[in-house]
């Protein structure tokens, strides 16, 4: 069950299909479904043209082809958060065909090649095929002849065929603003296939989050002077009406539905004014006020009050980030539609927004938003949205610069881990590029560059999107070419609409009255853009480049830069300059530094480092003690530094009753107990936790077992408390 716990908490993100969870033995079941399911990857991809090998391939999951009727299988030989999930393979297995590829494509057949022409001969892929046949969908849907000319591999025969494709034009520099022409058809269309669903189907508009995301694509994509504008003003109007008026009910997990149907009530007012739904708004607002945990945090379900201090916690199985960001927006987006409709504001709101401030505000400049109170995460950009839902709410904010430009930033560089995420990758496509255009125009328009590719393999023959994605990475179920295609309740269209919608500015969300100050210049829009792809290219800088690295902005790219010294072999000066780097002026540097020393294990820094517990930088502190992970002490060691460690243990701690925004879960400390007390889910006792017992006694061993059980976080507390079960005797 352990093992079980750590692989479910160090998911990404959690998908709304939660709300069926609501006992625990379904939650047990959900665990081992989890544990059992593995991305399956080729180390080489298989050679579809060999005899017997299409018979075997499993088709049950596959990726949409763009516009050209097609679905197709294609080898999976890299990880989703790198971006290189098909970077090995050169073929394609059609598996869906329809109009216009069924002219001259069928089942079965194997795509060999593709490029943009009516004649000559098709060239084999010779990089990552998906990209490949995306760009070269892409030329040509330029101007000109509009044929896609694809090398076909059937029952052994090869020949070159071709496939009409629809004009769209090319993408200007800055798509999709600045009229775009290919961005402008590409919302034209979707738009259109939105309003003719809507308008078809008297029950498009659900009432759960599902149905919230429809109406905000709808509000923000569908203007006056568009066709069909008054139907679709009157639905979301009906709609909106009906949202506002349900019973503020706690079913549950519910958490999703009120913070999506929140979102789009405010939009709604902020852009109609209609003063029907500005009690339900004030409801809901106050419902999500009194939902949230005195950390700041939500959770599938509403918090709750435990015990007779009044402070609301985490029921179910704790927080979830992907959740508390939404929720956090609607909660200032609540609360500035009410000022709009000059309604008094509860105290409750401002002072739930302002615990959220104080929680998401915390992982600023440390890593990603993690999963739920964990610690942010630098290994990746892959968020699954939570970096992008971070940038809006601050952004929404007064006096938040700060956090929003890095937070869009993070959002920018998450590029490279678009196609990322727990139970799939819906939330990313959803509101990261949203995210990123929080930095302004020039801001979004950079991150789409790097993934327009797959944005044009999304789309479908009718305008339509389709959703591929699968647990972790991968592509997804589908029963057709055109058939319903979403991440859960939200459909894919939504997802898009709101992306190509930016430039409408219609709603907060999509850059409505966007704060000038928040708008990033470019060279740190490039240089968000490059961090994405840094870990990838890492290997190939000199030892001058890695030092540079370590004070970079972004702490993905320190991350990188620092484990990457560790493989160097460094001159006695790499070392003494590393060395030096501890006692920085530049909490970057000294973070950076405490990780590579520590990852070499370096004896000569060790005691420096453990004086580093103590240094005025609270992630200078988490850096110092994770660096103790990678150390293997022995005795002499331990007998010089224990004491000290576990001193600085009991003195760094803070009242868990009162909450230091600065850590708002002891985070730093919570790393130092795993180091002292061991890790008992990961069962990491290599470290000092095996000479912390003959600490001597009762000062400071029990002092710090009295410490370290009242720490906020379950996680260092479950540790302490293995520690003293199973490593002290009774008269202990």
């Amino acid at each position: 069950m352990r093992r079980l716990f750590a692989l479910i908490i160090d998911f990404d993100d959690i998908k709304p299909i939660m709300k069926s969870l609501q006992n625990p033995t379904k939650l047990l079941a959900l665990f081992f479904v989890f544990s059992a399911f593995t991305t399956s990857a080729f180390a080489v991809p298989p050679d579809l043209t060999q005899s017997g090998v299409i018979a075997g391939i499993n088709r049950s999951e596959t990726y949409n082809l763009g516009a050209t009727g097609m679905r197709g299988w294609i080898a999976l030989t890299g990880g989703g958060d790198t971006g290189l999930i098909t970077d090995q393979s050169r073929q394609i297995l059609v598996t869906h065909c329809v109009a216009p590829a069924s002219a001259v494509l069928a089942v079965d057949d194997v795509i060999l090649g593709a490029m943009a022409a009516s004649s000559g001969t098709v060239p084999d892929f010779t990089s990552d095929c998906r990209k490949a046949f995306a760009t070269a969908i892409a030329d040509a849907e330029k101007t000109g002849a509009g044929t896609l000319r694809v090398k076909r591999w059937r029952a052994g025969a090869i020949t070159d065929q071709n496939i009409p494709i629809t004009i769209l034009g090319n993408y200007n520099a800055t798509a999709p603003f600045n009229n775009c022409p290919k961005s402008t058809a590409i919302l034209n269309n979707v738009r259109n296939k939105m309003v003719a669903d809507l308008l078809a189907d008297p029950n498009y508009l659900s009432t759960g989050f599902g149905g919230s995301t429809s109406g905000l694509a709808l509000l923000s994509g569908v203007k006056p002077g568009d066709p069909d504008y008054e139907a679709v003003r009157v639905r979301l109007e009906t709609f909106a009406r009906a949202q506002a008026a349900r019973p503020v009910v706690d079913e549950g997990i519910i958490i999703w539905d009120w913070s999506y149907m929140l979102i789009f009530l405010s939009e709604y007012y902020l852009l109609t004014n209609d003063a029907q739904v500005v009690q339900g708004i004030q409801n809901y607002t106050l419902a999500l006020s009194r939902a949230q945990s005195y950390y700041g945090t939500f959770g599938h379900e509403t918090c709750v009050i435990r015990d007779d201090s009044g402070r609301r916690v985490s029921r179910f199985y704790g927080p979830v980030n992907a959740v508390g960001g939404t929720a956090m927006i609607a909660l200032t987006l609540g609360k500035k539609a009410l000022v709009a409709a000059g309604q008094a504001i509860a105290p409750e709101i401002d002072a739930a927004i302002t615990r959220g401030t104080g929680f998401f505000a915390f992982c600023a400049y440390k890593g990603s938003i993690p999963y739920g109170e964990h610690a942010p995460g630098a290994a990746n950009h892959a968020s699954n949205g939570k970096d992008a839902m971070a940038a809006i709410f601050f952004s929404l904010l007064p006096g938040r610069e700060l956090e929003t430009e890095y937070f869009a930033r993070m959002s920018i560089a998450g590029w490279i881990g678009r196609e990322y995420g727990h139970t799939g990758q819906g939330l990313s496509y959803y509101w990261t590029t949203l995210g990123a255009l929080m930095g302004g125009p020039d801001a979004a328009s950079e991150h789409l560059k790097q993934v327009r590719w797959h944005l044009d393999l999304s789309r479908r023959t009718d305008g339509s999107f389709a959703y591929d994605g699968r647990e972790q990475y991968g592509p997804s179920a589908a029963s057709s070419y055109l058939g319903y295609s979403g991440y859960d309740q939200m459909s894919a269209n939504a997802m898009y609409l709101l992306t190509y919608s930016m430039p409408l500015k219609r709603l907060w969300i999509t850059g409505k009255s966007a704060n000038p100050a928040h708008t990033l210049d470019n060279t740190k829009i490039a240089n968000a853009v490059a961090a994405g792809s840094y870990r990838l290219e890492v290997t190939t800088k000199t030892t001058s480049d890695l030092f540079t690295a370590l004070g970079q902005y972004d702490p993905v790219v320190r991350y990188y830069a620092s484990r990457e010294l560790a493989t160097r072999s460094l001159t006695s000066t790499d070392l003494t300059n590393l060395r030096n780097l501890l006692t920085s002026l530049d909490p970057k540097l000294r973070q950076s530094a405490c990780q590579a020393l520590g990852l070499l294990q370096d004896a000569t820094a060790l005691p420096t480092i453990v004086g580093m517990l103590n240094d005025s930088d609270i992630w200078v502190r988490y850096k110092a003690a994770e660096a103790f992970g990678s150390y293997t002490f022995t005795q002499a060691q331990a007998d010089s530094h224990l004491v000290t460690m576990l001193n600085t243990f009991i003195n760094n701690a803070t009242d868990p009753n009162v909450i230091d925004w600065n850590d708002p879960i002891q985070t730093s400390n919570g790393k130092l107990s795993h180091i002292l007390f061991g890790n008992v889910i990961d069962g990491n006792e290599k470290n000092l936790a095996l000479y912390t017992v003959n600490a001597t006694k009762p000062s400071p061993l029990y002092d710090a077992i009295r410490v370290g059980l009242r720490q906020p976080d379950s996680h260092p507390r479950l540790g302490v408390l293995s520690f003293a079960r199973n490593r002290l005797g009774v008269a202990d």
